[in-house]
């Protein structure tokens, strides 16, 4: 009988092997210029994969795999990582797009700012006529006395005047401009976080143009002083009169989460299988297998479901098609919410909530004091910044699900404040408490902590703090703008068995919320059992209930509206 040190060995040499062949097939990464414009990047390689970005004609890239996937090959370049058509990307330089150039007519401007107004008149008093975005391509009709106003036609004919200055000859490269780096690593010439911020105000904005201060200042420690920068301060002030959140992704739609589970598809993987006995492995079967990871990571990832336990079967990739191949929802009509924006999943953001229920939010700073002589001091801070808040300026309702029915609502401005843990760590694992983030447990699911050795007095605390954000019998929670018809619902539940070695799961518990009293289901929890994944990649010994999915109901289709898990640790 071979030794356990004999197996790991060539355990690892064999990782080595298939990893060395799919180094290999990467290791060429050659330039690639787009054809045409706004060609779609997309998150895999398939016509149905979301849209992540969109490229415009002679922008360059790398091709960071030089085999196709179904007609696409994967880029990075721009700003952007995904996947493109492959039909749209040439060896050979492409030009950018230049007024006069190429047969771009003389006259054509692209728009170089962000809601450039276009008035009756050229002046600033004349009435608007619209707005018009970045790289909004316009015709220059008369470029007026002082080059202060222009007279320009744009796409659908109409005439009007906007400001010279912000009419470029050549469409503007927001990556380079925002400093977007890949490859060597190396920045834009002409990186320009200031004008970055104004083009797309924001907290990330903000926090990119004062590392670039501390670039600029390299003599500042994180005990200061910092020198007062007014190109900061006005981003901080805009940013305190709040903004709009961005339109925020359309929930996903269970029926089309099934139909990509549906597909009929080979689990096994063959390359490990061929690595192992030392032959090639040929490129169909690196696309087929490529193509199935990438699926089985989507469906992941928008389900929320990973981590599932799969020790039947390491080099199963089947379990996540075959566990929501089993789950299945009640048929529904119509009913409580019609729309996406009438609520929004519990971990939203201020920022993301605003741009669901169409509120504006505030961002706010609290100012970093440098320490007196002689004292200790927390070095946490960005710049001259501690801390900053992030808060809506009007309230939602936060409801708390309960298995009983019970729904408890309660107003909520969202306010979240951050400590801005930048030029130092931040404190491993402070204030974190085990538990479901967003729901009550079972008793049982504790017990892991008991088998790893944790004191009573530790677990008793625990369950304490985690009972204070989550009360006994609460399962999930949402957001909400709609005032809820009553303050129980009717609730109905059923389980269903599960095969651990096809799904990972040995039982799954439905609950369905009918919120107003039509029979027709308007939420629903599914909550799966079997071994979780424990702290640190220790899966648990015992099946508990430790993840749990959250569908609604929107206008007749079931949208998965988040996911909750019992966290084990804090990864410290």
């Amino acid at each position: 009988m071979k030794s356990p040190n004999f197996l790991a060995v060539n355990f690892f040499l064999l990782a080595a092997m298939v990893q060395a062949d799919a180094s290999a097939r990467r290791a060429e990464q050659p330039p690639r210029w787009v054809t045409a414009d706004e060609v779609r990047v997309r998150q895999g390689p398939d016509m149905t994969q979301k849209v992540v970005g969109v490229l415009h004609r002679g922008v360059a890239l790398i091709l960071k795999d030089t085999t196709e996937q179904a007609g696409y090959c994967l880029i990075e370049g721009e700003g952007q990582y995904g996947y493109v058509a492959c039909k749209y990307l040439s060896a050979d330089r492409i030009a950018r797009p230049m007024a006069g150039e190429a047969g771009v007519d003389a006259a054509q401007r692209w728009v170089s700012g962000t809601a450039l107004t276009l008035r009756q008149a050229g002046q600033a008093d004349a009435p608007v006529i619209k707005s018009l975005s970045l790289n909004s391509i316009v015709k220059l009709l008369n470029e007026g006395t002082g080059n202060t106003y222009c007279e320009v036609q744009i796409t659908d004919g109409t005439r009007g005047y906007t400001a010279c200055r912000y009419l470029a000859k050549t469409p503007v490269v927001v990556a380079h401009i925002q400093g977007v780096t890949y490859g060597d690593g190396s920045r834009p010439a002409n990186y320009d976080p200031v004008k970055a911020f104004w083009l797309d105000p924001g907290w990330q904005a903000l926090e990119n143009y004062a590392n670039y201060l501390k670039e600029r200042h390299p003599e500042i420690t994180a005990a200061g002083p910092w020198p007062r920068d007014e190109a900061l301060e006005k981003m901080k002030a805009h940013l305190a009169l709040g903004l709009k959140g961005k339109k925020p992704e359309p929930y996903a739609d269970w029926q089309e989460i099934k139909r990509k589970a549906a597909q009929n598809l080979e689990f096994k993987r063959e390359s490990t299988r061929l690595a192992a006995e030392g032959k090639k492995i040929p490129a169909d079967i690196w696309e087929r297998e490529n193509r199935m990871e990438n699926l089985a990571n989507e469906l992941s990832t928008t389900t929320g479901l990973w981590d599932i336990d799969r020790s039947a079967g390491e080099n199963d990739m089947g379990y996540i098609f075959r566990l929501l191949r089993k789950l299945e929802f009640p048929a529904v009509r119509p009913s409580f919410f019609r729309s996406e924006a009438d609520l929004a999943p519990p971990n939203v953001t201020p920022e993301q909530a605003g741009g669901r229920f169409d509120i504006i939010y505030r961002q706010l700073t609290t100012p970093r004091r440098a320490p007196k002589q002689n004292e200790e001091i927390n070095y946490a801070g960005l710049y001259d910044m501690r801390s900053r808040v992030q808060v809506l300026t009007r309230p939602v309702q936060r409801v708390q699900l309960f298995r009983d029915g019970r729904l408890i609502s309660n107003p909520s401005y969202m306010r979240v404040s951050e400590t801005l843990w930048r030029d130092v760590d931040a404190t491993g694992c402070e204030n974190f408490i085990p538990g479901f983030p967003y729901g009550d447990s079972d008793k049982s699911i504790w017990n892991y902590f008991d088998d790893g050795g944790s004191s009573d007095a530790y677990i008793i605390s625990s369950q304490k703090a985690s009972s204070k954000f989550n009360p006994p019998g609460s399962v999930y929670a949402f957001y909400t703008t709609s005032t809820l018809p009553a303050a129980t619902a009717k609730i109905t539940t059923s389980s269903v068995k599960l095969d651990r070695q096809q799904t990972g799961f040995i039982a799954g518990t439905y609950l369905n919320y009918d919120l107003d009293g039509d029979g027709i289901a308007d939420i629903a929890i599914w909550e799966g059992q079997g071994k979780g994944p424990g702290h640190l990649g220790g899966s648990t010994k015992t099946d508990d209930r430790w993840i749990r999915l959250a569908l609604v109901n929107i206008n007749g289709a079931w949208k998965l509206l988040g996911s909750d898990r019992f966290i084990y640790g804090c990864g410290c």
